[in-house]
């Protein structure tokens, strides 16, 4: 481990991944993997919608409101771009391509953004009054936006579990971006329900590892068996572990032919994915003594 002027100590995992990381004062939840988090998830969302928006004028029977889920959308201060500024903008998009190029109704969405901090959702809630003024002109949009979007302050798992009694043939996704350990009981749960709502969480799997090794945490649980709880059928995840942290993001979804992208492109089930998991799980004590054992079979 080593030490910064800015924190009290790197609780590091792979030392090469030291190199990329960035230190910053205690209260400070922002990396050098952030802009990539943020890039892949308007990337993710981007893709996604248009899908959705495929599905539904396929087949009629569908639920035609795009659903979406922020557990964690309160934006960092120091950062101008969020994950819900990115949904809105890639659905302002989507809607003005359906109905300009493809002459037909745009596809309805519904935004519940939540957070537990009142100044992160007040700085939210002014960052969309401004996309609004500058982004979206026409009045009738505006105000299809303004009745659209949800911002709540409270415990994203008893938020969440109200909004549960809604259709279960929704379509959408529900992003989970945690400071620390993520909401596995509620994802599972949420999974299990909305067999075509899709999952995408940004997991610090470091996190996972330091609690899972402590005698003080309530976590008895590796990343590996969390995600064999969850009732989806694939998972497509980021081609590596980024910063000491170790953030890995993921997909969660039925959909055996879900479009890889640049940076999330690891399908469950492939060596590639394994590897990665391995890492995921396993300190790197843990790992020095594997690397031994295999070394001592050829002895």
């Amino acid at each position: 481990m080593t030490k910064n002027k800015t924190t009290q100590q790197w609780y590091g995992l792979f030392p090469e991944e030291k190199l990329n990381a960035v230190c910053f004062p205690a209260g400070k939840h922002i990396s050098s993997a952030t802009p990539i988090k943020q890039e892949v998830f308007k990337d993710i969302t981007n893709t996604h919608i248009n899908i959705v928006y495929n599905i539904v004028n396929k087949y009629e029977w569908t639920n035609r409101i795009y659903h979406y889920f922020d557990l964690n959308a309160g934006p960092e201060p120091e950062l101008d771009v969020c994950s819900a500024l990115s949904f809105l903008e890639n659905i302002k998009e989507s809607r003005k391509k359906q109905r300009y190029r493809y002459k037909s109704q745009p596809m309805e969405f519904k935004a519940v953004l939540i957070d537990k901090d009142d100044n992160r959702l007040k700085d939210l809630s002014n960052r969309i009054d401004k996309f609004l003024e500058i982004k979206v002109k026409d009045p009738k949009e505006k105000k299809v936006f303004n009745d659209s979007i949800d911002i709540i302050r409270g415990n994203n798992e008893k938020i969440l579990k109200d909004y549960m009694a809604l259709s279960r043939n929704m379509y959408g996704i529900l992003y989970h971006d945690p400071f620390g350990e993520p909401s596995f009981d509620i994802l599972k749960e949420f999974a299990k329900h909305y067999p075509r709502m899709d999952i995408v969480l940004n997991c610090n799997c470091g996190t996972i590892k330091r609690t899972k090794n402590s005698a003080t945490c309530k976590n008895s649980k590796t990343l590996k068996e969390h995600i064999d709880e969850m009732s989806k059928d694939h998972i497509v995840c980021s081609n590596k572990l980024r910063t000491c942290w170790q953030w890995l993001m993921m997909i969660f979804t039925n959909w055996d032919k879900y479009p890889r992208g640049r940076y999330v492109n690891v399908i469950s089930g492939t060596s590639e994915w394994d590897n990665i998991m391995f890492k995921a799980v396993h300190t790197n004590e843990e790992i020095r003594k594997w690397n031994i054992g295999q070394l001592n079979l050829f002895k």
